[in-house]
């Protein structure tokens, strides 16, 4: 399977998005994954889905948040003890 991340910033222009993903169609690639440096703005999704609904054979497959877990780490041992005080 021939696949290619894009790396997107939000300060990408849209046209400049739609090229990039319409470049990386007609070269051939079977799978395209768009990866927001940060998120996706408004406009950028809605030029997503605009080239996915005009290039054939394209569909968005799978849409996952950009949450890094480091930021929110969870300690199991942090878990059984908050657990075991609720009950006391």
């Amino acid at each position: 399977m021939n696949q290619i991340t894009l790396n997107v910033d939000a300060k990408e222009t849209t046209r400049s998005l739609k090229r990039r993903i319409t470049g990386t169609y007609v070269d051939g690639f079977d799978v395209i994954k768009l990866k927001a440096v940060d998120n996706f703005t408004g406009e950028q999704q809605d030029a997503i889905r605009e080239i996915t609904d005009a290039l054939f054979g394209l569909e968005i497959v799978e849409v996952t948040s950009n949450m890094n877990h480091d930021s929110m780490p969870i300690n199991e041992d942090t878990a059984h003890r908050e657990d075991e005080s609720e009950n006391s």
